[in-house]
């Protein structure tokens, strides 16, 4: 499981946004931190998002934009590493990406996400990732052609094992439900 993050520059006044006012950002309705509940004063956004080949993107824009097209001020990046760059150096930055990229990213703060203004705001941790209460969570998955076999079956037997597990949980992904 993963969990799309959504995050700000740690300096940035904002802790929690809706899904709603994220469709608004990422669609260019909303441009201006002031435009968003418990956001900073009054600036300009800078909004960062994968580039459309990324399944992070095509997820978000399903998922959160329901099928709408991003803004054409949104800037496309490369990767999750170049948006958690660009938001611990740009005060006025917001942007998604696998919970991992963004946790211990020094000048970064992860968002709590509500899915609306009357929904409860919930923190991205691995519980509610894996349960799916927080509301921009995916689950991951590896396709075989057929039944798997040989090493491909091997592999996806290490991945469910405690030891595999422990390594999807040490590189900040969701470990699977016991």
């Amino acid at each position: 499981m993963d969990g799309l993050a959504v995050a700000v520059h740690d300096s940035n006044g904002i802790e929690k946004i809706t899904v709603v006012d994220l469709k608004g950002i990422f669609t260019g309705q909303i441009t201006d931190w002031a435009q968003v509940s418990g956001g900073k004063k009054s600036g300009k956004m800078v909004v960062l998002a994968r580039e459309s080949n990324s399944g992070t993107h095509v997820f978000f824009k399903e998922h959160v934009l329901g099928n709408a097209n991003f803004g054409a001020t949104v800037l496309l990046m490369p990767s999750s590493k170049a948006i958690a760059q660009e938001i611990s150096q740009n005060k006025d930055a917001v942007g998604f990406s696998g919970v991992a990229y963004f946790k211990a990213q020094k000048g970064v703060k992860i968002l709590d996400v509500a899915k609306d203004a009357k929904s409860p705001v919930v923190e991205p941790t691995d519980d509610n990732v894996r349960s799916g209460k927080y509301p921009i969570s995916r689950p991951l998955f590896l396709y075989t052609p057929g039944a798997p076999k040989g090493v491909g079956a091997d592999y996806l037997a290490f991945i469910k094992s405690a030891e595999g597990q422990d390594l999807v949980e040490k590189v900040g992904y969701v470990k699977m439900k016991k």
